[in-house]
């Protein structure tokens, strides 16, 4: 009887060592380069209008940041993922089949939020932010899609929550005509992709702003969804 107890102990202590929980702290994209890489990081003003503010660091992580005042308090939800570069993943989760770890945001604030705009066009000519956004990761994401995955996402608690902070920003000339309405006209949504805070926009290559396009209405609607169960 007590080996048979003892074996199961062993076994549960192996089960539960089988998942790491992600790495806490404070991970700033301004100075650390490989937070945000690829030619899929892009950032995406939309308070102005749907009240959203979309990051999307490829292939690492993606914060979707609700502002709190139209949205009934809610800020929005992070996925961290398990890109070999990241530093807050343990490759005993990639082991482990984790793709990535989900959270929903506890604060987030614009250290720096300026728009300089043509008197003549309205255009934005320079866009210069930098965010903060801290998240509570508490559910493993196992999803055979990866860290992008919003529908059938397979999902289990994280015994112990983690709390992580991403510092990003951008300074230079955004775009201003990243989607465009019916009619052809361009609605107010500033949107660009990252570079230095104090560094120029690189002008994107139009298949990979397609596919982050997919993945951004994608990763949008989870939000939503995620919101009204909330």
């Amino acid at each position: 009887m007590k080996s048979t107890v003892l074996a199961l102990a062993v076994c549960l202590l192996v089960v539960g060592s089988a998942v790491a929980a992600p790495l806490g702290g404070t991970y700033n994209s301004l100075t650390d380069p490989s937070i945000v890489t690829g030619a899929g990081s892009l950032w995406d003003d939309e308070l102005g209008s749907i009240g959203m503010f979309f990051a999307y660091g490829h292939p690492q992580w993606y914060v979707e940041a609700y502002d709190p005042v139209g949205n009934v308090g809610y800020l929005g939800w992070v996925s961290f993922g398990n890109d070999p570069a990241a530093p807050w993943f343990d490759p005993v989760d990639a082991e482990a089949g984790v793709a990535s770890y989900i959270g929903d945001i506890t604060d987030w604030h614009f250290h720096t939020y300026e728009y300089t705009k043509d008197p003549d066009t309205g255009l934005v000519t320079h866009f210069e932010f930098e965010m903060e956004v801290t998240a509570l990761l508490d559910e493993y994401n196992n999803s055979a899609n990866g860290y992008m995955s919003y529908r059938n996402a397979n999902l289990s608690p994280i015994e112990e929550p983690v709390s992580v902070t991403l510092l990003l920003g951008f300074s230079g000339l955004p775009q201003t005509n990243y989607y465009a309405n019916g009619d052809g006209t361009y609605t107010n949504i500033v949107c660009g992709y990252f570079g230095e805070l104090d560094g120029a926009a690189p002008v994107p290559e139009p298949a990979s702003m397609a596919l982050v396009g997919l993945g951004m209405a994608g990763l949008a609607l989870k939000g939503l969804l995620r919101r009204k169960h909330n």
